[in-house]
């Protein structure tokens, strides 16, 4: 019996606008702009925020709470288009990352209301696709779901096929098991994954400044093992 590896996919960038610290170090201390990512991230996933936050808009400043918090969400993709706008150079589709409960390309869900926010804002050069979908809804990641990219890649479908570079958006990265399953799904199919953006990524330890872009290289390669016999 011999086994060989082949690789298919290597690296992709992955641009976010904010760090989002985890509770787990609980001997790190949390800065302000610790608890004003963490409760951003919460006003987009729409979430109870803890206390409130507030942001520079149009020159003012707006305080962002319970109350409006959907405020946010109306705006939280204006920095991804700033950062799309400087990483990327011709027309691309968007590709929004499902939820866990996104069994239909028809149903509505963050990362796909980002990308359609960007794509609106940049319509001669971005067009929104949500392709992806769960065969059978499964739990969340932060409620304690799988994190197995194989899994993961296992349970989506495509609805459709794009010829376009591909660029994948969600709202928050953390192991990126996610993203390796969706860009393995789109590669099997023989599209082009050039590169992701999300809002936030999930940081364990807070020595960098929580906010501005920031983009890092994310292994995203499959080695397929082959058994012979």
């Amino acid at each position: 019996m011999s086994q060989t590896s082949q690789t298919k996919l290597n690296d992709i960038d992955l641009h976010y606008a904010v760090t989002y610290l985890s509770s787990r170090g609980t001997d790190i201390k949390w800065r302000n702009e610790d608890y004003t990512t963490m409760n951003m991230v919460k006003a987009i996933k729409g979430e109870p925020l803890k206390g409130y936050f507030e942001i520079s808009l149009n020159g003012q400043t707006k305080r962002i709470d319970n109350a409006n918090s959907s405020d946010f969400r109306k705006i939280c993709h204006q920095p991804l288009v700033r950062i799309i706008e400087a990483s990327f150079i011709g027309p691309h589709v968007l590709v929004p990352i499902p939820s866990s409960k996104t069994t239909s390309v028809d149903q509505e869900f963050t990362a796909k209301a980002i990308a359609n926010q960007i794509a609106a804002s940049k319509s001669n050069a971005f067009t929104c696709s949500p392709i992806l979908f769960f065969k059978n809804e499964v739990q969340s990641s932060r409620a304690g779901g799988g994190r197995n990219p194989y899994s993961i890649e296992d349970n989506m479908a495509l609805s459709a096929s794009v010829d376009s570079k591909i660029i994948l958006i969600d709202d928050v990265f953390t192991t990126g098991a996610h993203l390796k399953a969706a860009c393995w799904k789109l590669h099997a199919s023989g599209m082009n994954v050039v590169g992701a953006v999300c809002f936030a990524r999930t940081v364990f330890e807070n020595s960098q400044p929580a906010f501005g872009h920031r983009s890092d290289k994310i292994d995203v390669s499959r080695p397929f093992d082959l058994f012979e016999f």
